[in-house]
């Protein structure tokens, strides 16, 4: 089912402040964050599956692919808020769990976060509230991925 055009803007009005900003806060770039949102709205909105149905954690998931893709190809480091480079641990933790700290970041349920990492809810509420991003043990990792 296809979205029509009112309901795009509305999820337009509804989200985009929130998700170039916290685009922002990762890149440290207005033009970049603008150029970001930008696409991970008609990514949504051109999918064949497009529907109003977990539209804040697909917005999330897509902006941040195309975030982790910009820091690949430039080089350019992570950043959270003005100027701070991201912590040393999350980046040498394993990609699920630094996507799951910076979706918490974004404001994110854990339950939408498990959903955009593929690991369990319980998983991803243990990992985030232990604060182990860059510690997360072998057996945790082989339970996470127990469905």
């Amino acid at each position: 089912m296809m979205i029509d055009s009112s309901t795009e803007r509305a999820i337009w009005d509804e989200h985009y402040g929130a998700l170039a900003g916290w685009v922002v806060a990762l890149t440290g770039s207005r033009e970049d964050s603008r150029a970001i949102a930008d696409a991970a709205f008609v990514q949504i909105f051109a999918s064949h599956r497009a529907s109003t149905r977990h539209t804040r954690r697909r917005l999330h998931a897509h902006a941040l692919s195309l975030v982790e893709r910009r820091q690949r190809t430039a080089g350019l480091p992570l950043q959270l808020g003005a100027g701070s480079t991201l912590a040393e641990g999350l980046v040498r933790s394993p990609r699920w769990a630094r996507r799951a700290e910076l979706l918490r970041f974004a404001g994110l349920d854990d339950r939408d976060i498990a959903a955009v990492v593929h690991r369990s809810r319980l998983t991803v509420s243990r990992v985030l509230a232990e604060g182990r991003t860059a510690q997360v043990s072998p057996a945790s990792r082989r339970r996470s991925f127990a469905r």
